[in-house]
């Protein structure tokens, strides 16, 4: 679960996005970590090429150390270079995750939110370091779970989850999208509900309400 983008043609915007699991790939580890299984979504490639020619990216992961490792297994070398992010979970505890930037060397503190750890843009758009990279008008998190979408609705697109059992034209679709907006000044103002983020929202009342609690904030 990682994701990070930013935003624009001259690439004043960032998108986040997702190591692996089940948005841009499916990644399985042996507890040894000697075996890595990957199965790469569809488009997956063409997508990252896409968004490294037009955006900022990055990726943020709740993930560990083995970031890096996961990434170089499915994400070309030159797209891996260019990357301005790569945020993943130093260490944790009850309280709180310790995030750590591969890229910047930066850390920062996660608090629970809906529950759970998770990834929240304010952490970033308040940053000392991050702010002037990251802010509402130029960044996009893309992910596939729930509660991180709901920590930041008008900064977020919700991707479905990656089927094993069958090929979708999800991440296609995604590039359409980024495709039609690369321009956009305000993402915040975008409709980003492309894959009905509702109808998946309903089913987690905790993040149902951080979800209708933020949008109606920022209306």
């Amino acid at each position: 679960d990682e994701t990070l983008l930013k935003i624009i043609n001259s690439k004043n915007q960032t998108i986040m996005l997702d190591v692996e699991k089940n948005t841009l790939a499916n990644i399985y580890t042996r507890k040894n970590k000697e075996n890595i299984f990957i199965f790469i979504r569809e488009y997956c490639l063409f997508l990252l090429e896409y968004c490294i020619n037009h955006f900022n990216v990055g990726f943020w992961t709740t993930g560990g150390d083995d970031v890096e490792e996961k990434l170089k297994s499915f994400v070309p070398l030159y797209i891996y270079k260019k990357l301005n992010v790569i945020i993943y979970r130093k260490s944790l505890n009850e309280k709180k995750m310790i995030c750590r930037d591969l890229k910047s060397n930066k850390e920062f503190e996660s608090f629970r939110f809906n529950g759970q750890l998770g990834k929240k843009l304010e952490l970033l758009f308040n940053h000392k370091f991050y702010s002037k990279i990251f802010n509402v008008k130029n960044t996009i998190l893309i992910d596939d779970n729930v509660s991180n979408i709901s920590a930041s609705p008008l900064n977020s697109i919700f991707v479905p989850e990656y089927c094993l059992s069958h090929n979708d034209d999800v991440l296609f679709q995604l590039y359409l999208f980024l495709r039609k907006n690369k321009n956009c000044k305000d993402v915040k103002k975008l409709e980003k509900n492309i894959f009905n983020i509702n109808q998946q929202i309903t089913t987690n009342s905790c993040a149902k309400t951080m979800y209708e609690k933020k949008i109606k904030h920022n209306k």
